[in-house]
């Protein structure tokens, strides 16, 4: 696992709906040539994001060393 920033990120749909996805990796994100900070949902679709909220390092390591320990439900 790499230490890369990771954030909570509401966004803009095309038809107009908000949308929050959690824990989305820096690499995910880009200010576009008009100036406007984007999300990368995949190669097809990037949103326009209204809201950012920096997910803090020792929750990761939290959940982190919990599934280190622990697994997961499905294992």
């Amino acid at each position: 696992m790499t230490n890369e920033k990771q954030f909570n990120v509401t966004y803009v749909l095309d038809n107009g709906f908000k949308q929050r996805c959690m824990e989305v990796p820096a690499s995910s994100m880009y200010t576009n040539e008009n100036g406007v900070q984007m999300y990368k949902f995949n190669n097809m679709h990037h949103y326009e994001v209204v809201n950012v909220e920096e997910v803090s390092q020792s929750l990761l390591e939290a959940k982190r060393s919990y599934f280190n320990a622990y697994g997961t439900a499905c294992e």
